[in-house]
């Protein structure tokens, strides 16, 4: 090979690596935002210091009786007042720990450290999130690593890090979730720069990007846009969607998640344990939603049943666009209907009362979906 075709593939080279790099480490608004909050959000609320310490009032405070933990949705998706009343218990003694994009190795750190480790004991933990998420042994982004980091102790944990290590795949996914914020801010800089350039701000100056984007959301404000356009865009929206950040296949299997670890130490620990698939949006089309290759769920069922746990799978539940916010967040009317047959299905499987770990897992019946309105 001539030194000058070597001279071309390192400069093809090095230009594809600063690509790689540059896609790696770019950030948008939301991006910075998430990672200078990272470790420091639970329930949609930035804590003054770190997620664990509030998490960890909290539970000094309200001494719960039922524990819900998962992702964001489990904030949205669950109420637990309604919850509360419904298991008969004070209002108190249902407590939600929702920590954005978290996944197995957060929740095994949260109970092990921050729950268990400290002397709380909680009657029942109620797992609540897609079986996707259930799965996964690996956070997918910076600020869900940082997240991570702050629900274990100093010294660290193997048993948790150990496992979160990703392979090749989940590394490429991540690198494909970077693509994505790249291009949304392509396309974020498309739509404000006409905007920039018609009109100006107070004292007719350049507007700053916040201007830009209140008054643009203002303009595509719900009331402002026909929905009936809006749903023939959903194929559109479809294809995007096509381009997942990770596909099933990708997924580590039940018996390599982290699904028996938890089971285990919550039984140990004196507590029910109930993993609860949620109904997802209706909005998302069906071969999209929290899909998982054939078999999985049953796999996870006999496992989490093994470690002395139970299976909730809701996603029978009968749910109508109007009570979604987005794809995956329930809005107040859907977060009640869930919550209620939620309770329901808890008591009905054995989840609540008798405090006994039941010997088959149940989905959520259909006629006990449709029994209360």
């Amino acid at each position: 090979m001539s030194r000058q075709r070597i001279a071309g593939v390192a400069s093809a080279l090095a230009t594809l690596i600063a690509c790689l790099v540059a896609v790696w480490t770019f950030r948008d608004a939301e991006g910075r935002r998430a990672i200078e909050n990272a470790g420091r959000v639970i329930n949609h609320k930035v804590a003054e210091d770190s997620a664990a310490r509030e998490i960890g009032r909290r539970l000094r405070r309200q001494q719960p009786d039922v524990l819900i933990i998962g992702p964001s949705y489990a904030n949205t998706d669950s109420d637990p007042d309604v919850l509360a009343r419904e298991l008969g218990i004070p209002p108190l003694q249902a407590m939600v720990v929702a920590i954005p994009n978290s996944v197995g190795p957060h929740w095994l750190a949260l109970l092990k450290h921050v729950v268990y480790g400290k002397g709380h004991a909680p009657r029942l933990v109620v797992m609540l999130s897609g079986l996707q998420s259930m799965l996964l042994t690996t956070p997918l982004t910076e600020p869900s690593w940082l997240a991570l980091r702050d629900l274990l102790p100093e010294g660290g944990d193997r048993e948790v890090t150990g496992r979160a290590e990703s392979g090749l795949q989940l590394q490429l996914a991540r690198l494909r979730e970077q693509r994505g914020v790249v291009r949304g801010a392509i396309f974020s800089l498309a739509r404000d720069l006409p905007t920039n350039l018609l009109f100006t701000g107070e004292d007719d100056l350049p507007m700053l990007p916040e201007e830009t984007r209140e008054r643009l959301d203002r303009v595509l404000a719900d009331d402002e846009v026909d929905l009936a356009l809006q749903r023939i865009g959903h194929p559109i929206l479809a294809i995007d969607r096509e381009e997942r950040h990770y596909r099933p296949e990708m997924l580590p299997a039940p018996d390599a998640s982290f699904l028996a670890e938890i089971t285990r130490l919550g039984v140990e620990n004196g507590s029910r344990v109930v993993w609860v698939r949620p109904p997802m949006s209706p909005f998302i089309p069906e071969q999209l939603d929290d899909v998982v290759l054939a078999g999985v769920q049953e796999q996870a069922v006999a496992i989490i049943e093994a470690a002395g746990g139970t299976y909730l799978d809701m996603r029978g539940l009968p749910m109508s666009m109007d009570m979604f916010k987005n794809e995956d967040h329930m809005n107040a009317e859907g977060s009640r209907r869930f919550t209620m047959a939620l309770a329901a299905g808890l008591l009905r499987a054995g989840g609540w009362r008798p405090l006994v770990p039941s010997a088959v897992s149940a989905p959520l019946a259909p006629a006990l979906a449709l029994s209360w309105s």
